[in-house]
Order: structure tokens, then C-alpha cells, then sequence
């Protein structure tokens, strides 16, 4: 499956990747989207779970590194203000 990672600008100007597994997430994001922190958060976790699946359905077995992701953007999110704005810088 085609890997994906999300170039993310948080509140606090730091840029994180997100890895994805797959192009799902491109249905849930684009370059240039402006969200508060907490949508980020709750879309951001949707996408990676679907990816997970995915990943699921065709190999057996869920993505770790799906799930990884989930944990880094929760754990970078936690001490932000949520209605705080992120953006998707880039999609590569």
C-alpha cells in the first residue's frame, strides 16, 4: 500500500509528520486545510484507524504505525489549547 505522510504546522509553530499506511487519508485531508486542534485530533484519528483497517483487510493484520501515529498526535495535542488552529502544510 502506498504510504502518506501529513506535514503538519501546530499552534505552538512546531511541524510534525504524521505517517499514514495509506491514501485514505487524502480523503480526509488536503494540503492547506486550517483546522482547531481537537477536529485535528478527532479526524486525524479516524483517517489512521481506516488506514489501520486497510492495512487489515489486505495484509491480516493492523498497522502498528497507524496506531503509533495516533498516539504521537494525541500526545502533542494534549497540552494545546483545542480550539487552537493546525495546519496541513503538506501531503506527500
Amino acid at each position: 500500500m502506498p504510504e502518506v505522510n501529513l506535514r503538519v504546522k501546530w499552534p505552538d509553530e512546531h511541524i510534525s509528520n504524521v505517517y499514514s499506511p495509506s491514501t485514505i487519508v487524502r480523503q480526509y485531508f488536503s494540503s492547506g486545510d486550517c483546522m482547531t486542534v481537537s477536529d485535528f485530533v478527532i479526524k486525524c484519528t479516524e483517517a489512521l484507524e481506516h488506514a489501520s483497517k486497510r492495512v487489515e483487510e489486505k495484509f491480516g493484520y493492523a498497522c502498528t504505525s497507524a496506531r503509533n501515529s495516533i498516539h504521537d498526535v494525541r500526545q502533542s495535542a494534549k497540552d494545546l489549547k483545542q480550539d487552537s488552529l493546525i495546519e496541513i502544510l503538506e501531503i506527500s
